[in-house]
């Protein structure tokens, strides 16, 4: 395919990049869940400290930063974040043509539908890719800050997930989200309250570098 786009897949404006993003895979896939019930059951309730000695000054972060994969694992679903050297745009696209979004981690400073307000972030930022165009070299994808798609071209892509994000302080880092579904949803809820003050009170799970 020269070009495609998922169909019907919902936009949303929500309030946290993550658990919009996951609320509308839920909706893609008839599992919907309410972006409070994504947060809840993916323990998105952290603290962490850190202390950058390059461009950052120090950070305290009350949200974790891994609620994809403890929002999945808590529903026993597969989920798995890829990076390589290079963006591996052609595997994205061959997931997308088939139906399956795909999550990236990002940096907003380079994300031109921000236009100045992207500043930087520390963290990575998630968005959702849903569609390409090879002969416009473009992507369509989804972001929290609205419910239109937007349009980013291939070129701020890979300027865009070619940073090295805390913490995982690997680049290039994408996730396809294959069709979910919630058996338990009374099992993933505990699971995700269970978890929450194991995170906040792990001295391991606080970085903090002086």
């Amino acid at each position: 395919m020269m070009e495609y786009i998922i169909p019907n897949y919902p936009s949303l404006t929500g309030n946290h990049c993550s658990s919009t993003a996951i609320q509308e895979a839920s909706m893609y896939y008839n599992t919907a869940l309410s972006e409070a019930m994504i947060f809840g059951i993916g323990s998105g309730l952290s603290f962490s400290c850190f202390s950058f000695t390059d461009r950052y000054p120090r950070l305290v972060n009350t949200r974790t930063a891994f609620l994809e994969s403890n929002f999945f694992k808590a529903t026993d679903n597969d989920f798995k974040w890829y990076s390589d050297e290079a963006l591996n745009v052609d595997k994205m696209i061959s997931y997308i043509e088939s139906g399956i979004p795909v999550f990236a981690i990002t940096e907003t400073g380079e994300l031109d539908f921000y236009g100045t307000s992207g500043g930087r972030n520390v963290a990575g930022h998630i968005l959702t890719i849903i569609g390409f165009n090879k002969k416009e070299k473009s992507f369509i994808i989804t972001d929290y800050i609205s419910k239109e798609y937007f349009t980013l071209s291939l070129s701020n892509l890979k300027k865009a997930t070619g940073h090295n994000k805390r913490p995982y302080d690997r680049k290039n880092v994408w996730a396809p989200v294959p069709n979910f579904e919630i058996k338990n949803l009374k099992s993933s809820i505990l699971k995700g309250m269970k978890k929450t003050p194991k995170i906040c009170c792990k001295r391991k799970m606080i970085t903090t570098v002086y």
